[in-house]
């Protein structure tokens, strides 16, 4: 079976060690090297935290728990992690 050339763009994507192994370039154009707004992320982190402390049943205890684990009501301090100031590429 003939083994297809790799074109530029494909072989673009691969980083080639000095043993002669391959691996996947994370900055190539699939990769993982979008550019996210503070906006996107604050509304992502804020989604994030509303989903991970909400009231669920806990059958065990036969009550509403958190779904953190913690009694409620969840008095858990949601930070967030990256503020504005240290965003890169936001203006101050």
């Amino acid at each position: 079976m003939a083994r297809r050339p790799h074109s530029s763009a494909r072989s673009r994507d691969w980083l080639t060690h000095a043993n002669g192994t391959r691996r996947r370039d994370v900055n190539s154009r699939k990769g993982r090297s979008m550019r996210v707004s503070y906006d996107h992320y604050l509304a992502a982190t804020a989604l994030t935290l509303a989903r991970r402390h909400r009231p669920v049943w806990n059958h065990i205890l036969r009550r509403l728990t958190c779904r953190c684990g913690a009694d409620l009501p969840c008095r858990i301090r949601h930070r967030i992690p990256i503020r504005r100031m240290h965003w890169p590429g936001e203006a101050r």
